[in-house]
């Protein structure tokens, strides 16, 4: 009852009346409400009053010979009348609404995380491909549907996912491992031997058998490092690493001319004069 009451609306009158105090009582006697009474002399007050009983007010006040003034009208329904005669607000307040209920459930942004090799770029462009871009569904784009078009668009990504936030898409990737192709190699079985001749200034050895020394005087050809361990029982084999470096000699063989002077045959003469003045 008291939300509707809210919702109905308020007057605020101002009355005139020879005898104010009998104008209350038959009010109160009709179950009128009255509420915010103020004297402002003897024969004038205001006070405020509920929509729904200002008609039986006003017969009443007619009856007794009583002068009403609407000083002031308040509550929702007063507001919401006051708006037809403001079309443009109401369009705007529409158009607010509209866009509450409809920006939460689109995606705005696009955002990427967990790829290193694979640029940021890349994966949004084929994303927007596979429609996870602006605009886009908030239910459509976790779809595995949409997960697969995206792993198929990149064929580096193993695995993807779409998360929301807001009206922010996060596409999650995880890169395929390049870890396979080099445990392969890893797995052979490899030497080290000298480029060309030398003698050994150092030798680090990190995996396999050194076979030679600092100070080692060595041919091109010859094994360093030897890939095959032998531990007595068995041989481990093994790929080779390690880091030599050795003082080695170049043979440069120049051909250069030989610089000579040789005085020419005499061709012309030529006699100058001249005639010097002073000291």
């Amino acid at each position: 009852m008291k939300r509707y009451k809210r919702i109905s609306g308020r007057y605020r009158l101002e009355i005139t009346s020879a005898d104010t105090a009998s104008f209350l009582n038959a009010l109160t006697s009709h179950g009128i409400e009255i509420m915010d009474i103020e004297y402002c002399d003897d024969l004038v007050l205001q006070f405020s009053v509920m929509e729904d009983g200002y008609k039986e007010l006003c017969q009443i006040a007619e009856k007794q010979g009583t002068s009403v003034k609407i000083k002031r009208k308040s509550g929702a329904y007063w507001t919401v009348s006051g708006l037809k005669k403001r079309p443009v607000l109401i369009a705007f307040l529409l158009l607010l609404l509209l866009l509450f209920s409809f920006v939460p459930t689109r995606i705005l942004f696009v955002d990427v995380e967990g790829n290193v090799s694979v640029p940021t770029n890349q994966i949004i462009e084929a994303a927007v491909e596979c429609g996870i871009g602006f605009g886009a569904s908030r239910r459509q784009i976790r779809s595995e549907k949409m997960k697969n078009a995206l792993l198929q668009k990149i064929p580096q990504l193993q695995w993807a996912g779409i998360n929301t936030s807001g009206c922010t898409a996060v596409i999650s990737v995880i890169e395929k491992s390049l870890t396979d192709g080099h445990t392969e190699q890893t797995k052979q079985v490899s030497s080290i031997v000298a480029l060309r001749d030398g003698i050994i200034q150092s030798c680090t050895v990190r995996q396999g058998n050194s076979l030679c020394t600092v100070g080692q005087a060595v041919k091109a050809g010859q094994t360093l490092v030897s890939g095959y361990t032998d531990l007595g029982i068995f041989v481990q084999a093994t790929k080779a690493e390690a880091e030599i470096r050795a003082l080695t000699s170049h043979d440069i063989e120049v051909i250069a001319p030989v610089p000579a002077t040789v005085r020419g045959e005499l061709k012309t003469q030529k006699t100058s004069y001249s005639l010097r003045f002073g000291q």
